[in-house]
């Protein structure tokens, strides 16, 4: 029933450094396991990450029903290597991110409902990049941190494209926060 599926997990497998054999009922076992939480149709996601499928059904199993449990099945979806994170790690930013962001547990929670793949990135980086919106803007940390919780895929722009955006369009940026996922033609328009 999922040969398909089994068929591409295992040629992004083997891909990847290191003989180690996976056998196709191991995997079929751990599609059966996800299925039982993730639409079918929503599995070339996960596929993409292979080294989910390493981790054994039951591992995989407690990771999936605590992400859910905790930030709902898009958050698996939209960011399946979280699914490669122990929850202690995953704890372990919500904290990090409480004090970079000045928030409350559960307003952390909804920002990572918001934007999983903040999860992924490293919290000293998101820390940075506020700071750096905060001192090209002339404004507050707080007032920078404001602006990322609310638009948290600023998130996914490289610093130097950060730099560049408040460079160009200086405060216009806190109204439009958009202009962040401009094209530098599109930004040269707007911020003349």
């Amino acid at each position: 029933m999922y040969e398909d599926l089994i068929n591409q997990i295992l040629r992004k497998l083997k891909k990847r450094k290191g003989k180690i054999s996976y056998s196709r009922e191991k995997l079929k076992e751990k599609i059966e396991t996800l299925v039982k939480y993730i639409p079918i149709q929503e599995m070339s996601k996960l596929v993409k990450h292979p080294e989910i499928f390493t981790l054994d059904k039951n591992t995989l199993e407690h990771r999936i029903e605590y992400l859910i449990d905790n930030f709902g099945l898009t958050a698996v979806i939209e960011a399946p290597s979280l699914l490669t994170y122990e929850p202690s790690t995953i704890e372990d930013k919500i904290k990090k991110y409480k004090k970079i962001f000045n928030r409350s547990r559960e307003e952390i929670k909804n920002l990572i409902k918001r934007f999983p793949n903040i999860l992924t990135y490293n919290p000293e980086t998101v820390k940075r990049k506020i700071e750096i919106i905060a001192l090209e803007l002339g404004i507050s940390y707080n007032i920078a941190s404001k602006l990322v919780y609310e638009n948290p895929r600023i998130l996914s722009r490289s610093e130097g494209i950060i730099r560049y955006v408040l460079e160009k369009c200086g405060k216009i940026v806190l109204e439009k926060p958009s202009l962040f996922y401009k094209s530098k033609e599109k930004i040269e328009e707007i911020c003349k």
